[in-house]
């Protein structure tokens, strides 16, 4: 083999090696979520507006489509927007007070957040059952004092062992009732995936509330992404639950946004009710996996609608 050939071949193995090096140091969601985005990633990168001011995400969830553009560089951060002074850090938003608690702890103390998961990561080797079930109580024991990080970690264990990674809450009690999953090596306290959340959550804005908490702040050219609890579908994140008059009141604020200028992308099932709410917006069939099911074996893919204000090739 020539020298040259010799430097090709190591030229490629570093360029493979810092292409290893910067997968490893993305952010990603570090929550289960029912609804999550990660399979649709490939299809939201290609909708996402050619170009915008402010993201706002009033459904954060796993926040998969944040974390996305974080990494990529697609998010713009501080106060500009031509002559005018206009903020265009990130925000995000979502009715469950518990994941954004979960979520600023991290952003404040995310290294008492990975001390405490490893102590659940140690009990729950040694009594799996015992620890999730005392946990869960402890959890929905309201004269049970936590700080922050205590909080924020129970959260997370539970989200990691409990079944499908589904939160669920009693619609009366507000007590979180879902059982334990069957998982039988959990990885508990990831602290790389954990410290480069906190990082990618440091540059945003965090709010726990209604949607139009976020969706409120909204300007002229910037980008509202609206993953919302789905049409036909299980709704008790939290205690309130999701009804058909949300979903028509989220379709008004939709052409509230897109008429102020706003770029509105948004995720549902496929149905009738969907279809009539949004019509007039740019509407797409999209397959993805279901992520609640008894046993992964029967998880179908599901018809699904992308809903975009702007053209499908991005901002117009």
């Amino acid at each position: 083999m020539t020298e040259a050939a010799i430097a090709d071949v190591i030229s490629i193995a570093h360029a493979r090696r810092a292409r290893q090096r910067k997968l490893a140091l993305a952010a990603e969601p570090i929550v289960k979520s029912a609804g999550g985005k990660r399979r649709l990633l490939p299809i939201l990168r290609q909708r996402v507006p050619a170009s915008f001011g402010r993201y706002i995400e009033p459904f954060v969830g796993g926040g998969a489509l944040y974390f996305d553009l974080h990494n990529k560089g697609f998010l713009r951060i501080g106060k500009a927007h031509g002559d005018a002074v206009h903020d265009v850090t990130p925000v995000l938003c979502d009715l469950n007070v518990e994941l954004i608690d979960t979520y600023a702890a991290l952003v404040h103390d995310v290294d008492g957040v990975i001390y405490t998961l490893r102590s659940y990561q140690a009990m729950h080797t040694t009594d799996a059952r015992g620890t999730y079930y005392a946990t869960r109580a402890r959890w929905n024991d309201e004269t049970y004092e936590w700080d922050l990080a205590e909080r924020a970690a129970a959260f997370l264990y539970l989200n990691r062992t409990c079944f499908n990674g589904l939160w669920r809450v009693n619609r009366k009690t507000g007590a979180f009732n879902v059982p334990m999953g069957s998982y039988k090596n959990p990885d508990i306290a990831p602290a790389d995936r954990l410290r480069m959340a906190a990082r990618a959550l440091r540059l945003a804005k965090l709010f726990a509330g209604d949607y139009r908490t976020a969706t409120k702040l909204a300007r002229p050219g910037d980008f509202v992404f609206c993953d919302s609890p789905y049409d036909q579908a299980f709704t008790a994140y939290t205690r309130g639950g999701w009804r058909a008059e949300d979903h028509e009141q989220l379709a008004t604020e939709a052409r509230r946004l897109r008429d102020l200028g706003v770029f509105v992308m948004l995720t549902n099932h496929d149905t009738p009710l969907v279809r009539e709410l949004y019509e007039g917006f740019h509407i797409e069939s999209v397959l993805a996996p279901r992520s609640i099911a008894a046993s992964g074996g029967r998880r179908a893919a599901a018809a699904e609608v992308l809903i975009t204000s702007y053209s499908q090739g991005g901002a117009s």
